[in-house]
């Protein structure tokens, strides 16, 4: 199974020798916008960003494996467990289930 940081290098370009990896997708993709419900689907978008989910993620996950963990788990500045990169976190006390998310 390839690590994800593999994958990235993987699909980068040739030509491209001032990086590693690459993760979006290359070149300009124009759409024109047809009607008000896709203007919104693009505004919605750009609002939402998914490297803005994502690429927090993705480093995490590469980060607990380069270490040989399975998984990273993202922990709130007040020390609350909040979400794994791609797990759901459970919590077990004796068999009395405490906290998921």
């Amino acid at each position: 199974m390839k690590t994800i940081l593999e994958q990235l290098a993987f699909y980068k370009k040739v030509h491209k020798t001032d990086r590693s990896y690459q993760f979006w997708q290359e070149g300009i993709h124009p759409e024109l916008i047809q009607n008000e419900e896709m203007m919104r689907q693009k505004v919605d978008y750009i609002h939402n960003n998914p490297v803005n989910q994502l690429l927090p993620n993705v480093l995490a996950k590469q980060k607990a494996l380069d270490k040989g963990a399975y998984d990273a788990i993202f922990v709130s500045d007040k020390d609350v467990v909040r979400e794994a990169t791609n797990s759901d976190v459970f919590f077990f006390q004796a068999v009395k289930p405490l906290h998921t998310r």
